[in-house]
């Protein structure tokens, strides 16, 4: 797997998709709760983004509980929360879980990592689906999320390594000396 150490929206200025780890959640006014991280820049770069993704969420939402699979955010229907955006170079995965009485809330659970790993197993699929060839994957869920650095990013290579769709790209505060760039 090609590894970047950087900023990744360099990568998407390079023809990559990028993946942004969001919570499952709403506010009010209906838009996804994108306040920090990877989702505060995405919105900043891309502002129709927030409200096409909180639609998109409450959508799903109504589909799981109209057909009775409603659950404390399933990590088996992490594809059905993985959303390529219509328009930009976005694909967003949950990494926090719906929290269905307070949706508004889900942001202030800590990442959920068998709902991070099915959202990785669901990229190939969303990649073949949506004719993707080129993906950058940060260590989803390790940043304000709260889950352990290296063990995403093992998590990471063991189900995306081998797929030279996916590259994945590490925090520029991780390159040698500010070293940025790819490596290997």
């Amino acid at each position: 797997m090609k590894t970047y150490v950087g900023d990744i929206w360099r990568l998407v200025g390079e023809g990559y998709h990028a993946v942004v780890p969001v919570n499952i959640g709403w506010r009010s006014d209906g838009a996804n709760v994108m306040g920090k991280g990877l989702a505060l820049q995405a919105r900043y770069r891309y502002p129709e983004c927030e409200a096409w993704l909180g639609r998109a969420q409450r959508n799903m939402a109504s589909a799981i509980k109209d057909a009775g699979i409603e659950s404390k955010g399933s990590p088996t229907l992490a594809r059905h929360w993985t959303f390529a955006y219509s328009d930009g170079p976005l694909i967003f995965m949950p990494t926090k879980p719906l929290n269905w009485e307070a949706p508004w809330a889900s942001w202030k659970s800590p990442a959920d990592p068998e709902l991070v790993r099915f959202g990785l197993m669901a990229l190939p699929e969303l990649a073949g689906e949506k004719g993707i060839e080129k993906i950058a994957v940060p260590l989803v869920g390790a940043g304000l999320g709260g889950l352990d650095p290296d063990g995403v990013e093992r998590t990471i290579r063991e189900i995306l390594g081998a797929d030279p769709r996916f590259a994945l790209v590490l925090p520029k505060e991780l390159a040698p000396k500010g070293k940025t760039g790819w490596r290997n």
